[in-house]
């Protein structure tokens, strides 16, 4: 008779997932597992495997060469007579800028992944339930970088070398103009990289409440999470430059009959060199590892009874019946594809189907109750007796 009762309900619990309730296996963020009745076996497991690898590699070699001449110099008066004898030179000036960048490396990886929700509440005495997680995360992030520039830079700037030589009867004079150059070069930034990471295991919630007396409850989690970073840089930077700026070299010989003057300008050299390189920022931002096993007030229920009648009226007024999926997690919208295995049961055709395979079922069970309560064999023997 026992082994009977116990086909029975195996029909109810066929019928009883048949209609939603049971186990709900959500590909989404949430797991509910509920309202099973006594001696069930509930088990999530759950296994998060991510791994992500990025290698960047920058090489560059720049070759910059630059050569100039600037001259108002160079000038004769000679062999004058009966006057006076001038050379007036201009100012002569220079600018040369070179500037190089190259090798920008930029990593952000910057999502959590995103947490779960496990709740298995709300089964019978001696049921067995368990929640194992195993959640793995590793990182790998490699960015070399290489940077080879030359810079030569020459150039030459007079406004001397003139000359007034063998003039008579007259004032000699020679005035050269200033010289003025300025160089830069600029090498930055060269050779950077940024990394911003966002590593670790998903958050956590898992509860196991409500159960009936001498359940058996369990939750195990593992977690690992391993982020490694390498930065490598090399530069290798060569600036040249060279110049011969010239505001003298003037000659007056041989002059007479007056004064000889030679003014020579002032000669400014200005030159900056900035190299800006191998500059490395990295910044790890741990995700929380968030485990909450539930508050204090979820312990089971150690008198053996199922949920109260208050809350099964909670159950009731609530959107989300108890043993169903919500919503929220089986949608689509929320990451997942939707409840593995099963089609829309809102729709009023898949409720009336439901309703005929829940009577077939119905049918079934009538059938193998009355079978195993009174086996053919006993009408037969009747048969005979009233013969």
């Amino acid at each position: 008779m026992l082994v009977k009762f116990r086909r029975f309900v195996a029909i109810v619990l066929v019928l009883n997932l048949l209609l939603g309730r049971g186990v709900g296996y959500v590909k989404a963020e949430e797991f509910v597992i509920t309202d099973n009745g006594s001696g069930s076996s509930s088990e999530v497991n759950i296994t998060q495997e991510s791994q992500t690898t990025v290698t960047q590699s920058n090489a560059s070699e720049t070759s910059n060469s630059v050569d100039t001449n600037t001259n108002t110099g160079g000038n004769s008066v000679s062999e004058n007579t009966n006057g006076d004898a001038s050379i007036t030179t201009g100012d002569a000036a220079s600018q040369v800028v070179v500037e190089n960048s190259g090798n920008t490396s930029t990593v952000n990886i910057g999502c959590c992944p995103t947490p779960s929700e496990v709740t298995i509440s709300g089964n019978g005495s001696d049921s067995t339930n368990a929640i194992n997680i195993t959640s793995s995360s590793q990182t790998t992030i490699t960015s070399n970088q290489t940077a080879t520039i030359t810079n030569y830079i020459s150039g030459t700037a007079s406004t001397g070398s003139n000359s007034a030589n063998d003039n008579s009867g007259g004032n000699v004079t020679i005035t050269t103009g200033n010289i003025t150059v300025s160089a830069k070069i600029i090498n930055a930034p060269v050779n950077t990289s940024s990394v911003s990471v966002k590593s670790g295991n998903p958050g956590l919630i898992a509860k196991i409440s409500e159960n009936g007396t001498d359940s058996n409850n369990d939750i195990s989690v593992s977690f690992f999470n391993d982020t490694e970073v390498y930065t490598q840089f090399a530069a290798d930077i060569e600036n040249y430059l060279l110049w011969d700026l010239n505001s003298g070299g003037n000659q007056a010989d041989g002059n007479s009959g007056g004064n000889v003057t030679i003014k020579t300008g002032d000669i400014d050299l200005e030159v900056f060199i900035n190299n800006f390189i191998n500059l490395g920022n990295v910044e790890v931002d741990c995700c929380e590892d968030i485990f909450d096993p539930g508050d204090k007030d979820d312990e089971p229920d150690r008198g053996g009874l199922p949920p109260s009648v208050e809350k099964d009226k909670e159950k009731d007024n609530n959107t989300s019946p108890p043993g169903s999926i919500l919503p929220s997690a089986a949608a689509t919208e929320a990451g997942g594809p939707g409840i593995i295995g099963l089609s829309d049961t809102s729709s009023e055709g898949a409720q009336a189907l439901f309703f005929f395979l829940a009577l077939a079922m119905i049918s079934l069970g009538g059938k193998i109750v009355v079978d195993e309560l009174f086996p053919q064999k006993n009408f037969a023997s009747l048969k005979k007796r009233v013969k």
